[in-house]
Formats: structure tokens, C-alpha cells, sequence
């Protein structure tokens, strides 16, 4: 097996052991750190995403509250077909509006962009209450709307006259289909679409969430056990771990309280942001294996480079000095051996070079030698020749 060979086995066994304990040191070191990481940026998007929906509330107000100061609107001597005009424009124009109505302080609908209920008495309700008491009423109820078949956030402001005397309010309606703009925007591509996202009122009632099991203005995130009231009461903000027993798992939230926007002063709705311990440790791993991957990756790319710059200097000097040795063993004493290396390769380069001329200088002797033998010997030869003359 040639050295150029043997030098590969060796560089993949170590390659494979370095890559090895890479894996294990960033997998153990890391494993927490990126658990920790996941959990911040729940808390920051669950803070983000309820700051985004208290500021849709406020800019909601803030529309409902310039319709009820219109001109048209505020006129007590104005007719039903203009106020009627009026919320119609105005829908037209914001189109996240499912409806407006105008009512006066009997509850009485005396005008809607949709002409219904004309002449209605509606049950009293919580936006009535605000509307009679000279106040802005932002989402204070949400449920499903038989009327306008859909689920239905309500918002109200009070019509008042030019002499500050209340006439009666502006109701608006606005689907909560309206928080899923939000939702995808904001979340769904900061984390994973794995995570369950759940809006409740202060009581627990479910008001939005992207779980399928959940019932909106049906089911009671607090009564049905699914989370303990306890986990998150007196606190504007934290997490904890539950069991969830429909799905067989453990789950993740963060949570989060409104703190309202500007001058809307919040409605004390809840949102929990909740993951599957599961999918925690999914995100965890297909992180790391990337990290892995990639740190393996130009660790192969730098140790390969490396590896064959030096078996290249290697193997170049020992192909040099096996070429020198060749040429010596055919019997070119004169070969040089020039290698200029301070390592073991060098050490034997000036060894053979030492020899070859050891035996350039053994080879002159035996020459030398052998000239004076051959000269010897032809002395001889004479003398002999000579003596030989004389016994004749």
C-alpha cells in the first residue's frame, strides 16, 4: 500500500473522530442554550403579537370615534337615509368593518350600512351601558352574531350633539377573522406552525385560537382545565408547563395580559401562546443537525485542504528521494540528493547522500588499489621474463 494511501485511512479515521466529538460537544452545549432561545422568542413574540392587536384596537376606536363626530351623524335633525349614507361610506372606505349601525339611547336601531334590523330594540349589552355613560366601548363583548352570521368583536362610541348631549352611538361590528392578518404576519413566521395560539377575556372565555379542538366563545380555557387560573393570575406576563390531555403531550406557554395602546387603556384580554415539549425538542434538533452540518462541513473543507498540502510535501520528497535512489542503484554515484527539510525525510536524504559519497571515495581506493596491483603484477611479469632469459 503506498504511503499517499495509507496517509487517506489515517485522515478519514480522524476526520470521523474529530467529527464525532464536535457533534457531541455542540449537541450537549448547545441543547440548552437553543431550548432557552426558543422560550425568548415566544416571549417576545407573544408581547409583540398582543401589543399589535391593543394597537388594532386603539386605531379601531380611534375610526369609530371620527364617524361618531360626523357632522351628518351628531345633527339630531338628521334623517336615517343620511345617517345610513354616512356608515355606508364609511365602510366602503375601511373595509375591515363587518357592519355599522346607528342607534339611539333606547337601544332602538335607527340606521345600518347594511339596512338591518331598522327599527329594532335590542337587548342591552355592555356597549349600551358605555354608549349611555358617555363612553368608547372596544371589544367589551365579542360572540357569535346570529345576525350577521359570524363570530363578532363589537365596538361603540356615543354620538353626541353640538351642545355635548348624548343622542345615542355608533356600534360597529368587526369579525375576529380581522386577528388573522396579525397572527400569520407576526408569528407564524417568526416560530413554527406548530405552536397554538389561544385570545381570551379575562374570565378564560376563548375569543380567537388556531387550535382546531377549541371552541371560540364556547369553550373556557379556565373551566374546562385546560389551564389552571392560577398559572396566570395577578400577572401581567410569565410561563409555565401543562398536561395537555387531549393531546397525550406536555406543552410550553408564554403568556401574556393587554396592556393597552396609546389611549386605549387595554381590555384585559389574555393571550397564551402554547408549543408541544415535542416540537421543542424538533426545532432543538433540526437546529442543531444544521449547526452540525455546517461546522462539520468546513471543518471537512479546511482539514482536506491542509491534508493535501502535506501529503503533497510529503510524498513530493520521498517520490524525490526514491528517484535519487534509483538513479544511485543504477550506478550514478554523482546523484544528488537535495532535499532541504529539518524532519526525519531530510535526515535520511543526507544519510544516502553521506553514503553515496562514501562510496565514491571506497571506489576510488579499490581503483587505486587495483592500479597498483595491476602495475605490481606486470613488474613481476618482466622480472620473471627476465630471469628466464638468463637461465638460458
Amino acid at each position: 500500500m503506498k504511503i499517499f494511501a495509507k496517509l487517506l485511512i489515517i485522515y478519514i479515521f480522524l476526520f470521523l473522530l474529530t467529527a464525532f466529538i464536535i457533534g457531541f460537544f455542540v449537541y450537549s452545549k448547545s441543547r440548552g442554550m437553543l431550548e432557552i432561545e426558543i422560550k425568548k422568542q415566544m416571549r417576545i413574540a407573544a408581547a409583540e403579537l398582543m401589543k399589535n392587536i391593543d394597537k388594532m384596537m386603539f386605531e379601531k376606536m380611534t375610526d369609530i370615534q371620527y364617524l361618531a363626530s360626523d357632522p351628518v351623524i351628531c345633527d339630531a335633525s338628521s334623517t336615517p337615509r343620511q345617517i345610513t349614507e354616512k356608515l355606508i361610506h364609511f365602510r366602503n372606505n375601511f373595509k375591515a368593518y363587518t357592519s355599522l349601525s346607528f342607534f339611539n339611547l333606547e337601544r332602538i336601531r335607527i340606521a345600518d350600512s347594511d339596512n338591518l334590523g331598522i327599527g329594532e330594540k335590542k337587548k342591552n349589552a355592555i356597549y349600551f351601558d358605555d354608549i349611555a355613560a358617555g363612553k368608547n366601548s372596544v371589544a367589551a363583548e365579542a360572540r357569535y352574531s346570529r345576525e350577521l352570521n359570524d363570530f363578532i368583536m363589537f365596538f361603540a362610541a356615543p354620538v353626541k350633539d353640538k351642545n355635548n348631549k348624548i343622542l345615542g352611538g355608533i356600534v360597529a361590528h368587526i369579525s375576529v377573522t380581522a386577528l388573522n392578518e396579525i397572527i400569520s404576519r407576526d408569528i407564524l413566521n417568526i416560530l413554527s406552525n406548530d405552536i397554538d395560539i389561544n385570545l381570551t377575556d379575562e374570565t378564560g372565555r376563548l375569543i380567537y385560537s388556531t387550535d382546531h379542538n377549541l371552541k371560540i366563545f364556547e369553550d373556557n380555557i379556565f373551566e374546562n382545565g385546560i389551564i389552571q387560573k392560577e398559572n396566570i393570575s395577578n400577572k401581567e406576563h410569565g410561563d409555565f408547563i401543562f398536561y395537555n390531555k387531549v393531546e397525550n403531550h406536555l406543552e410550553y406557554c408564554e403568556f401574556v395580559k393587554s396592556r393597552g395602546y396609546l389611549e386605549f387603556k387595554g381590555n384585559n384580554w389574555i393571550l397564551i401562546i402554547d408549543i408541544s415539549k415535542e416540537t421543542i425538542v424538533k426545532l432543538i434538533n433540526d437546529e442543531l443537525i444544521k449547526s452540525i452540518i455546517y461546522i462539520l462541513t468546513a471543518a471537512f473543507i479546511i482539514i482536506t485542504i491542509i491534508f493535501f498540502i502535506i501529503s503533497k510535501r510529503m510524498t513530493g520528497k520521498l517520490l524525490k528521494l526514491r528517484d535519487a535512489a534509483i538513479s544511485v542503484s543504477a550506478g550514478n554515484l554523482n546523484e544528488k540528493f537535495e532535499i532541504n527539510s529539518n524532519d526525519e525525510i531530510g535526515e535520511v536524504a543526507v544519510s544516502l547522500q553521506k553514503m553515496t559519497f562514501s562510496l565514491v571515495g571506497t571506489l576510488d581506493e579499490v581503483k587505486k588499489k587495483t592500479t597498483e596491483l595491476l602495475n605490481t603484477g606486470n613488474l613481476l611479469k618482466e622480472n620473471n621474463e627476465h630471469l628466464q632469459a638468463l637461465n638460458e
